[in-house]
């Protein structure tokens, strides 16, 4: 594993140039980035959750380093852009391709036995419906695409899709059968990259 550790100019997270924090804040914008669920956790109105959540980050900046909130050592993803991820891993030897929206979308569609252009389609067909909150899941889980390019690659916007993730996220608290369903999807995709 790949591990960049990068210093921060001063004790001011707004000043730490590779961080999303300024545009939780609302003071950066970010394309790639969808800050309203975060802030959701925060608050109703977004001024409000700003306020809480920059509480939040000061008030942190004096713990000690807590190893649940970073990635373990079975954590591979890279975040960046491809150069970024180029850049990392060159010098590695035959590394995996990165994984595509394109390859979880047929797995999951064969799993669902749903073809893609019904995943696709305006209904709120219940199988599709799930099967585009497992594709969600899977995109974020193994860090391969946005919630945003999911929700443009099976025509959602970036709201629908995160409510989702986020509903299945609960569901498979409570349902056995689909957390084992999504789990061995995920291990799949863990197999072969």
């Amino acid at each position: 594993m790949v591990v960049l550790r990068l210093a921060c100019p001063s004790n001011d997270p707004e000043e730490y140039p590779w961080s999303s924090h300024r545009a939780y804040l609302g003071k950066e914008f970010l394309p790639w980035l969808t800050t309203e669920w975060m802030l959701g956790q925060f608050g109703k109105s977004v001024a409000g959750a700003r306020t809480c959540y920059r509480t939040f980050v000061m008030d942190g900046l004096d713990e000690e380093y807590r190893p649940e909130l970073h990635g373990g050592p079975d954590d591979s993803r890279l975040l960046g852009d491809d150069s970024f991820v180029d850049r990392c891993l060159a010098g590695f030897g035959d590394m995996p391709l990165r994984l595509t929206i394109q390859e979880i979308v047929d797995k999951v569609c064969h799993e669902y036995k749903l073809d893609e252009a019904t995943l696709k389609m305006q209904s709120q067909q219940r199988v599709a419906s799930e099967a585009r909150a497992v594709i969600g899941w899977l995109a974020r889980e193994l860090g391969c695409a946005t919630l945003s390019d999911v929700g443009k690659f099976v025509n959602r916007d970036v709201g629908s899709i995160s409510s989702s993730v986020r509903r299945l996220s609960y569901r498979m608290q409570d349902d056995a059968e689909l957390a084992d369903r999504v789990r061995i999807l995920k291990d799949a995709f863990e197999e072969t990259t």
